[in-house]
């Protein structure tokens, strides 16, 4: 049986609103000026080249490890995360906006690198403001994503 899933009221409007719902619904949803082509994120009103017209495009969750680091001790209110774990700042293809999230790691010993291709799958997680969808980078070279 799957689990239903609500995306909190607050997420879903602002500026921020629709990669809120992309991910609610399994999509990466990038902001994107529709005047000069600019990727955004985060999300702007207004593009640096002045125009107010922000439009939102699916990419692939798919992109390169930035940078990262490891995480080694617990951390309050993220119990059921398994420890160690890792996070990550992704550079998106083709957009190029860096995104951060928690890379899943084979174990321990996993290396990681800037520079390591990754792809996202989409999860929800236990949160303050209850669950939310969520990003979890796997590195290509690792099972594939279903």
């Amino acid at each position: 049986m799957v689990e239903e899933h609500r995306l909190p009221d607050e997420l879903a409007t602002g500026p921020d609103g629709p990669y809120w719902t992309g991910l609610a619904e399994g999509r990466l949803l990038m902001p994107r000026c529709k005047d000069c082509g600019q990727w955004h994120w985060p999300s702007v009103y207004r593009c640096a080249c002045g125009s107010f017209e922000q439009g939102w495009e699916e990419v692939p969750p798919r992109g390169e490890i930035y940078t990262w680091t490891r995480t080694f001790h617990k951390i309050q209110g993220m119990d059921e995360i398994r420890h160690p774990f890792a996070s990550v700042v992704v550079k998106l293809d083709p957009a190029g906006a860096h995104l951060m999230g928690m890379l899943e790691l084979e174990s321990e010993d996993t290396a990681v690198a800037i520079g390591d291709r990754v792809l996202g799958r989409f999860d929800w997680v236990e949160a303050k403001r209850g669950t939310i969808p969520v990003i979890v980078w796997i590195q290509e070279s690792a099972s594939p994503v279903e």
